[in-house]
């Protein structure tokens, strides 16, 4: 076996091993919707549905906003990621003063 045939063969070891690796690393995904994630003593799916409208969340139950809403409330200083941000941020505060708690906030 030549040189170059036992580089490429173990390139190709390694890069099939990297694959797996990524694809088994990926492959257990987060199955919950954003606003799953928040919870607060005495709440139900459906007044936390409530709460997150009334902070200005999408109708449903991801914390995604879609394009129309975000070009509506978009400055002209702002690209559409940055305002995206913005309202994700005001939706979070609004729903933390109400009591919830993100769960996969890290403990400090």
């Amino acid at each position: 076996m030549s040189r170059l045939q036992w580089i490429l063969l173990c390139l190709g070891l390694l890069l099939t091993g990297c694959n797996t690796t990524v694809l088994v690393a990926t492959s257990v995904g987060e199955t919950k919707h954003h606003l799953e994630y928040n919870e607060k003593p005495g709440w139900t799916s459906e007044t936390r549905r409530l709460d997150s409208a009334e902070c200005g969340g999408p109708p449903n139950e991801s914390i995604q906003f879609g394009s129309n809403a975000i070009k509506a409330a978009q400055r002209p200083e702002e690209t559409d990621r940055q305002t995206m941000m913005r309202l994700r941020k005001a939706w979070h505060a609004c729903m933390t003063e109400k009591g919830y708690r993100d769960t996969r906030a890290v403990p400090q």
